[in-house]
């Protein structure tokens, strides 16, 4: 199991202040002639009646921009439908937006509607092929969707880009180990610790390499990182947990597995957190 986690930046637009709009004025005004009939007395002329002004507003219209800002909120509040509700509007005013399909296929992630985030990731690069960012959050969508020759395509592309793409590689390390290349999984794991050496991540999933190739000592040393640098990271306890076990250290494993279960039911995560205590009460009876 890899860490789900996405480190996604949101592309911003700088804020804009508010786009006067031009008000259109309309004056009706009726001015009665003065009548003169020949051998009266002149009526003195009267003033012109006075009728009110009437001001024909103008609908205010919200620009692309704005529209985006307020579905950059969204995201950040955690809203991703009506961040995508937003996105939606602006890209109907301004389908030239590169940024405003990369957020939207962002918020499409976040749902799992990872099909229709690879469709926005990709309308994102064709109208910004140099947008780096796109490339490697599309080869994350691609690798949950299990298509990882176009995952690992998309992390080259991503790390050509910005070879300092710490998310590219782990990326690119996840595809090659689900396809059984773990020595090519460990690579790229390497490689993004070079970048980022406190990217808990790369630890865990280094460590499931190292699971996979029976070196359960070198993947302990791994899972210690994660929980070092994210003390919190539930699966990392877990995982070290059965790696003791495969090395005869009950003890350290059952610790382990009590961690990570209360972890687990401090997340809520009723499922992860009965399948814990479940091995822990083996574990028990067999001592």
């Amino acid at each position: 199991m890899k860490s789900s986690d996405l480190n996604i930046v949101i592309a911003q637009h700088p804020k804009t202040s508010k786009i006067q709009q031009k008000t259109i004025f309309g004056a009706l005004a009726w001015m009665p002639f003065a009548l003169i009939l020949g051998g009266m007395t002149p009526m003195q002329a009267q003033l012109p009646i006075q009728f009110p002004m009437v001001v024909a507003q103008a609908k205010p219209q919200i620009s692309a921009v704005d529209l985006y800002n307020r579905g950059v909120d969204q995201l950040e509040n955690g809203d991703y439908k009506a961040a995508i509700a937003l996105f939606d509007q602006a890209l109907k005013i301004n389908s030239q937006d590169a940024d405003a399909f990369y957020n939207r296929a962002y918020a499409y992630s976040l749902l799992g509607s990872y099909s229709e985030a690879i469709k926005d990731y990709t309308q994102a690069i064709n109208l910004k092929p140099d947008f780096g960012d796109a490339y490697s959050n599309r080869a994350y969508a691609y690798y949950v969707a299990g298509n990882y020759q176009a995952a690992i395509a998309d992390c080259t592309q991503a790390i050509r880009i910005n070879p300092k793409n710490a998310d590219a590689y782990i990326y690119k390390g996840n595809a090659y180990d689900d396809l059984g290349e773990h020595l090519a999984a460990i690579e790229n794991y390497n490689q993004a610790l070079t970048i980022d050496p406190k990217n808990a991540k790369a630890y865990y999933n280094r460590a499931l390499g190292y699971n996979r190739q029976k070196n359960h000592l070198k993947a302990i040393e791994d899972y210690t990182q994660s929980v070092r640098l994210d003390s919190g990271f539930a699966e990392a306890y877990y995982n070290r947990g059965v790696s003791s076990l495969q090395l005869g250290k009950k003890s350290e494993a059952i610790e382990d597995l009590r961690k990570a279960a209360d972890i687990y039911l401090s997340q809520k995560k009723t499922q992860n957190y009965q399948s814990a205590i479940a091995l822990v009460k083996q574990l028990q009876q067999t001592q």
